[in-house]
């Protein structure tokens, strides 16, 4: 990763003191498990398990972590990871700083809005059905439908999508 320990090793940069906290050498450990902003994230993600200093080597730190930690910990600390790392590139090339808070509260949003799509309750109801707040197009369809004493609804509308043109194309792409 192209730190400033790493870019100074290839006499890119000058200095290796961590921009964001201005007192240790920045590479990849001190980014992601040294740095106090770092250490501050992994407490607000409620991961501050992972700041572990007996494993020195980055890929033992990463491996134990991935051991250790359930499904769901995983992706927050990833995202952690993904969000911290774009918050010092905003930091190197735009010196525009972000907070701890933010970045954590952005990890926390994302996580949410991956659990609601990929699977979580994702907005079902008990027995497994979406409830009409969380589909209300789909309600008004199957309300309408109803009205009309239709048997079906859409299906017109879903075959008409499935025909190919003369050429064999589809004339767009399924959903």
């Amino acid at each position: 990763m192209p730190t400033l320990a790493n870019l100074r090793s290839k006499r890119v940069a000058d200095g290796t003191v961590c921009r964001r906290c201005r007192s240790g050498e920045e590479d990849v450990s001190y980014v992601f498990r040294f740095c106090p902003a770092a250490m501050e994230i992994w407490q607000m993600l409620d991961l501050s398990w992972v700041n572990n200093s007996m494993i020195q080597s980055f890929w033992d730190w990463l491996t134990w972590i991935f051991k250790r930690s359930t499904y769901k910990q995983c992706r927050v600390f990833c995202c952690g990871m993904w969000f911290f790392w774009g918050s010092r590139n905003k930091l190197m090339h735009e010196r525009k700083i972000e907070l701890g808070r933010e970045l954590s509260m952005k990890v926390l949003s994302i996580q949410q809005k991956r659990f609601q799509i990929d699977g979580g309750s994702g907005g079902l109801g008990s027995d497994g059905s979406t409830p009409k707040t969380e589909n209300s197009l789909a309600h008004r369809i199957a309300k309408e439908a109803l009205r009309r004493e239709e048997e079906t609804h859409l299906e017109g509308e879903a075959l008409h999508c499935l025909q190919m043109s003369p050429e064999g194309k589809w004339r767009r792409f399924p959903n």
